[in-house]
């Protein structure tokens, strides 16, 4: 469920309907502000559930506040304390496994900025905060560091993870300076979770599949799905704050299904990990990726070297490229791809042979997400398909 606002009666109201009208669910996970603005109201309410008064539909659990005034609804409790029969807080960040092996990561909270490093240190050692640390950012980056780390089920963050919207359609009309993070991006990134869960915008969106994997260059893998979700209780049904799904755990998948990637798969929108390392409010575009050619002058080290960059990072509004309509022979991600044909292998496109050259030199330069034709290329997909362009020719006679 998406920010619930205060609004907890309509929740527990509407997720019960879902129960008598869908069966049983294992759980509720909620994203966002609980509490809002934490009115007579909802206080009242709040200690009706404690005094059990009022009951939690089911196991529900909650990510910490989002606002300093939200704390004293939590209290002094430690992380996976129970607050009210049947609701327990994660805490400040973490993954926890359920009996069926099911993994779920969770940061609570917002990115704490414009601080001195004196209120910083005394966000972290208050146990329960509305803000997020660089502890808690490096403690899940940690967590996918090992060699046989293969990814989360889901993930859990209050705040969105920063150009999410690359290689797709940007939600308009939404304010997310103030709703997404690089820390959270970078977190993602690393963790690879095969669904992430995100509130604090007000509107609800689902992203296309995304992989996490380099295409040729790395082993394949899962793809992650995004959901932003809306607040609850909001008059606009187009605006979802409840997402019903089953999910088995990754270890219990095989590894075919695990890696199958649907059509409309778009490349990863995070670039690296390292923003995390220095967390920033969105604002400020990516670095650009390197892209590395071979350089004939070389040839007997067999070195390459990377091309330098040529002001690519910034462009205008993506929008979602279309999925192909039948398996299409040129996208990497493809079964269909003669991979055989393929000479160099960059971020956004690939050097490829054709099957049948025009002339002894003749080669391809594809996109590797699924574009139609080059008036679609993104200003970063174009400028890397003109360096292999000017990379090529170079080393002709």
């Amino acid at each position: 469920a998406g920010d619930a606002d205060g609004h907890l009666e309509a929740l527990f109201t509407r997720v019960n309907s879902v129960l008598k009208k869908s069966g049983t669910f294992e759980m509720l996970l909620c994203v966002g502000s609980i509490f809002g603005e934490g009115s007579e109201m909802v206080r009242s309410y709040w200690q009706q559930l404690k005094d059990g008064e009022k009951e939690v539909p089911l196991p529900t659990y909650i990510l910490g506040p989002v606002a300093s005034d939200h704390i004293d609804f939590y209290g002094d409790c430690e992380d996976g304390s129970e607050l009210c029969p049947n609701l327990t807080y994660l805490g400040r960040r973490g993954v926890f496994t359920l009996t069926s092996g099911l993994q779920i990561a969770y940061l609570s909270g917002t990115q704490l900025e414009d601080a001195s490093s004196d209120s910083k240190a005394s966000e972290e050692k208050q146990k329960v905060s509305c803000h997020y640390s660089r502890k808690d950012v490096d403690y899940l980056l940690s967590v996918a560091s090992g060699k046989d780390y293969k990814g989360v089920d889901i993930f859990l963050s209050s705040e969105w993870p920063r150009n999410v919207w690359n290689y797709t359609t940007k939600p308009s009309g939404v304010d997310l300076v103030r709703s997404s993070s690089d820390a959270v991006a970078s977190i993602a990134r690393a963790l690879k979770p095969r669904y992430h869960f995100s509130g604090l915008a007000n509107c609800f969106y689902e992203r296309p599949p995304y992989r996490n994997h380099k295409v040729l260059r790395e082993v394949q893998t899962h793809v992650s799905r995004f959901f932003g979700l809306a607040n609850v209780n909001n008059p606009d049904k187009k605006q979802r704050y409840l997402y019903a799904f089953n999910v088995t755990p990754l270890s219990h998948v095989d590894r075919a299904t695990l890696i199958s990637q649907p059509s409309n798969t778009t490349e990863c929108p995070f670039r690296s990990v390292e923003s995390a390392r220095h967390p920033q409010r969105a604002g400020a575009d990516d670095a650009a990726p390197q892209q590395f050619f071979f350089d004939p002058k070389h040839l007997e080290r067999g070195q390459k070297r990377p091309f330098e960059d040529r002001g690519r990072g910034t462009h205008p509004k993506q929008h979602r490229p279309p999925g192909p309509h039948a398996p299409c022979w040129f996208c990497l991600g493809s079964p269909q791809v003669e991979k055989h044909l393929v000479v160099s292998v960059g971020d956004l496109c690939y050097l490829a042979l054709p099957k049948g050259g025009l002339i002894p030199e003749h080669v391809l330069i594809l996109p590797i997400g699924h574009l139609p034709s080059t008036l679609d290329l993104p200003q970063d997909v174009a400028a890397e398909a003109e360096n292999f362009q000017e990379m090529f020719t170079s080393v002709l006679p």
